[in-house]
């Protein structure tokens, strides 16, 4: 598809197992606008990857098209969700002398620059280097250390990186659509824009996004990403076991996980039955609704269970005293939190859309549904820091959005 003129409006594709979504928003002097949504059913990604390059293309087609055409507008370049199991997060220091006896941007970049430069595995690649905090001399947790006076300063980040392949496919995938990659974003970062309270990322908390293919999470503390971490399991496994265990089909089943499904069988009267959808033609069937539970319930407690494990052996149980924020569409399921709550022993609330309290506007009644958090999320992160944004179509794009000042940006960002 021929595109247009580039534009000041922001492109946000999130591109999922189960669907691809688009968020066109315009920077206005309230925040942003949202001005156009788009939703396409995706088949050609599994948890999170790409498997089948035609088919994601047509799904991201779909959704962009969409999305032009509510807003009247062609999209040139965007910003991708990237997820799956080949994720990995790692914490990173690293240390310097200040030249001149006062942190200046250029000291940063070094710190910086130290922290992130290990020997990267082959077939990998940085998504984002995230500050946690620095100091300078004695003075520790420090949100920034601009202006301090001393001699060394320390920097600790947190890493993401990805299988470079990954990166390179969901590229290609745009590339082939006419669409240039203006950086790739792990999810749950862009979702923490749109569901958390700064004051939660400040006590610490975790957020984990239920998706089809997988579930990741970040966990927040002091304002700042402390861990990131996937786990293999999503809606659609669940989904899987549903049709399996019922005798139904795939997309019967996953009507049925969202209209009756409920987390925990003991939160199930009974007495209540469902109808069952059966193969081939064959005559539905009545079945208690608390079987269906009983199905749904050891994926989630699976899901709960291995981020309780991940974050324990990170060392990072005393520091999400703000409990667990769930979002994606699997989060809008009934007794989830209460299931959650029970395996984690810490508060839980499913998130909701922040989109007034962050000056969107627009025609944000079509992003309401929690599953559009991310590619809001994205739009969001683009427009507070576009400015230092150096869009590139290369494959190992970088996403700088954290850092504030363009001068020591290109250089912390230099392989």
């Amino acid at each position: 598809m021929a595109r247009g003129r580039r534009s000041s409006m922001l492109t946000a594709i999130d591109i999922g197992t189960d669907s691809v979504r688009c968020v066109i928003a315009e920077p206005t002097e309230a925040g942003l606008d949202i001005i156009g949504v788009g939703k396409s059913k995706s088949t050609g990604l599994k948890r999170g990857v790409v498997i089948n390059i035609e088919s994601t293309v047509s799904a991201i087609r779909g959704a962009v098209e969409a999305a032009e055409l509510m807003a009247g507008r062609e999209v040139q370049e965007a910003y991708c969700s990237i997820t799956g199991s080949h994720i990995a997060g790692r914490n990173l220091s690293g240390v310097v002398a200040v030249r001149n006896n006062e942190v200046r941007p250029d000291d940063v970049a070094r710190v910086l620059k130290a922290a992130r430069a290990v020997r990267m595995t082959e077939g990998r690649d940085c998504v984002h280097v995230l500050p946690v905090e620095y100091a300078v001399d004695d003075i520790h947790e420090l949100a920034s250390p601009l202006g301090i006076a001393g001699v060394r300063l320390e920097a600790k980040v947190h890493m993401i990186t990805a299988a470079k392949t990954a990166m390179d496919n969901i590229v290609t995938c745009c590339n082939r659509e006419g669409i240039k990659v203006a950086g790739l974003i792990f999810s749950p970062l862009a979702a923490a824009e749109t569901m958390l309270h700064p004051d939660e990322k400040e006590l610490g908390v975790i957020l984990a996004d239920i998706g089809a293919g997988t579930t990741d999470f970040s966990v927040w503390f002091n304002g700042g990403v402390i861990q990131t971490g996937v786990v293999n399991i999503g809606g659609k496994l669940i989904s899987d076991e549903i049709a399996v265990a019922l005798r139904s089909p795939r997309g019967e089943a996953e009507q049925m996980k969202i209209k009756y499904g409920c987390a925990m069988s003991q939160l199930v009267d009974e007495d209540d039955t469902i109808e069952v959808p059966a193969v081939g033609g064959r005559k539905p069937q009545q079945k208690k609704r608390s079987y269906l539970a009983e199905v749904i319930e050891p994926g989630l407690e699976e899901i709960f269970t291995s981020i309780g494990e991940q974050i324990r052996r990170a060392g990072h149980e005393e520091h999400v005293s703000s409990g667990l924020v769930l979002t994606g569409g699997t989060a809008r399921m009934s007794g989830i939190d209460e299931l959650a709550e029970q395996i984690l022993g810490i508060p839980v609330r499913t998130g909701e859309m922040r989109e007034s309290e962050a000056g969107f506007g627009g025609v944000t009644n079509a992003v309401q549904d929690p599953t559009f958090a991310v590619a809001v999320g994205m739009v969001k992160l683009a427009a507070r820091d576009r400015q230092v944004v150096e869009p590139s179509n290369a494959p190992t794009t970088r996403t700088p959005w954290y850092y504030r000042f363009k001068e020591w940006v290109k250089e912390a960002f230099v392989d």
